[in-house]
């Protein structure tokens, strides 16, 4: 395929047009409540034994640990793919080929 001013133009207003349909679906979602893990944890220790308090709030920490883990893997990989889509769309438009991230 032969790579083209108005190939690279139309590729760039595609790429912006779906980044801002995927940012106006995330903009347009309503969370009425936020994450509140304190208030989750202990609503949920209030209905543990006392023998068992710090070893249920241990794996309730654990799991939050997790969470965080998880979320920040998450968003990581999706502004790795952002960036590759720029990179990759600076690349073409400078008459080089695709490059594989």
């Amino acid at each position: 395929m032969e790579i083209n001013k108005e190939f690279v133009e139309n590729s760039i207003k595609q790429w912006i047009n779906f980044r801002d349909n995927e940012f106006d679906r995330f903009k347009n979602m309503k969370c009425s409540k936020k994450l509140d893990f304190d208030s989750f944890k202990e609503q949920n220790l209030d209905y543990v034994y006392a023998q068992h308090y710090n070893s249920v709030s241990n794996e309730c920490e654990k799991f939050y640990k997790q969470f965080l883990d998880f979320s920040s893997f998450y968003n990581e990989k999706y502004y790795q793919a952002e960036f590759a889509d720029c990179l990759n769309l600076v690349i073409m438009s400078l008459g080089g080929t695709r490059i594989q991230i």
